[in-house]
């Protein structure tokens, strides 16, 4: 009996030490598992930090996007408005050059009317001349 005791306990024994032996399997298993899930949330915890950095960086390019489009607009509208005042100062250079071709023809009718003026009054003088010339020799007649 002593023996058959002794044999229960040793198999009582051994059933314990399977038991134990299995604890520290499910205990490695989950320390395992532990690390795991913190080597997971230092994996989200830097993703996450990540997505709010690129979240920064999208905000800061929407914002540029928005100046740029700004810039574009203001661009476009000082484009529109160069241009009507290009046509307009082109329109008034056109005036411009009409009034000065009319003046320059104005000038060659004056200098040309001028010139027959000089010519007259070169008829006149030799006319005077003449007569002067006609009146002396009648005086010397007389």
């Amino acid at each position: 009996r002593e023996r058959d005791r002794e044999e229960e306990v040793r198999v009582e024994e051994g059933k314990r030490e399977d038991i134990i032996k299995q604890h520290k399997e499910e205990i490695e298993e989950l320390h395992k598992i532990v690390d795991g899930r913190e080597a997971t949330d230092e994996i989200i915890e830097g993703l996450t930090n990540r997505n709010l950095e690129l979240e920064e960086v999208v905000c800061d390019f929407k914002a540029v996007k928005r100046e740029l489009e700004e810039r574009v607009e203001v661009g476009e509208e000082m484009e529109e408005v160069m241009g009507e005042e290009i046509k307009a100062l082109k329109e008034e250079i056109e005036g411009w050059e009409s009034k000065s071709k009319n003046l320059q023809e104005a000038v060659k009718r004056q200098r040309e009317r001028e010139k027959e003026g000089e010519k007259v009054v070169g008829k006149y003088k030799e006319l005077v001349k003449k007569l002067r010339e006609d009146v002396e020799r009648m005086e010397d007649e007389r």
